[in-house]
């Protein structure tokens, strides 16, 4: 069952859909869900163009429209074909893209503080950090910066961290991140205690990230694609100047990381995307 509103330069639609008997608990809670997202529609459209003419909509038969004197259309492009009764802006500028940061001051992580057990390997010159054979790193916190090059896990390989005080850590990258064969383990299960950051826009590498048990972290690389492989589930948010997901992988967004976005970053309404996922 379906009901349609339209005003120029609005549409809401509303959609209902009712199964069987054997399905009546759910048919309830699809139907209580929809008025919610008509209530949520009509409050997101009243706090972005204001205050609606509430009776002359509430006079709306089926079939009608209402003229609400909007009409206004900005493209960062051309407009061609349909009616627009305000004004055309063409060619305007586009939405500020997410800027590249800057890499930490004073080089990549010491030697001192990655301890080389066995499948381990890392250049503090280079910065290039390598866990292989289904091996462990255990990365001591503090210090809560970590600053490498490349950062590659394979064969069920993980980085973990010994973070008594539960301090949040930032691991920055400048190039590579591969850890399709392996992955971070957060064992405070709170995606706001790990970050990884890309910095330096020297690199385009793709980056690789596999979910898991301790998949719990932020990632934020706009100069970099972003693939998601394997069954693992990831919880946090991700970034990236594209992001793909392959190998039944389910994406959790963590809304605790929108409540105090990192100092310079500005969210767009509308430049985000959600993956599959429960």
């Amino acid at each position: 069952m379906a009901r349609t509103q339209s005003w120029t330069g609005i549409i809401v639609i509303v959609v209902v859909a009712l199964t069987t008997a054997n399905d009546e608990r759910r048919a309830s809670r699809a139907t209580r869900e929809t008025v919610l997202a008509t209530y949520v529609a009509e409050a997101g459209v009243r706090k972005t163009l204001g205050s609606l003419p509430t009776a002359a909509i509430n006079a709306l038969n089926s079939g009608d429209s209402l003229d609400l004197g909007w009409g206004d259309v900005t493209s960062a492009g051309t407009v061609s074909g349909g009616t627009v009764t305000g004004t055309i802006t063409q060619n305007a500028a586009p939405f500020t893209p997410y800027p590249v940061l800057t890499c930490p001051a004073g080089g990549y992580t010491p030697a001192a503080l990655v301890p080389l057990t066995t499948g381990v390997t890392y250049n503090a010159t280079t910065g290039v950090l390598k866990i292989s054979g289904g091996n462990t790193l255990t990365l001591a916190v503090p210090p809560t910066t970590y600053y490498f090059s490349q950062v590659v896990t394979s064969g069920g390989s993980q980085i973990v961290f010994n973070n008594p005080s539960n301090l949040h850590v930032d691991i920055w990258i400048d190039d590579l991140l591969n850890v399709s064969g392996g992955g971070f383990v957060n064992t405070s299960g709170k995606s706001t205690m790990l970050g990884l950051w890309s910095c330096g826009s020297s690199s385009t590498s793709t980056w690789t990230l596999s979910g898991g048990s301790g998949a719990y972290f932020s990632v934020y690389t706009p100069n970099h694609a972003v693939s998601v492989t394997g069954s693992g589930d990831i919880w946090g948010s991700i970034i990236g100047k594209t992001v793909t997901a392959t190998g039944g992988s389910k994406f959790h967004y963590d809304e605790a990381l929108g409540r105090g976005p990192p100092s310079g970053l500005n969210p767009i309404a509308g430049s985000w995307a959600q993956l599959p996922g429960n």
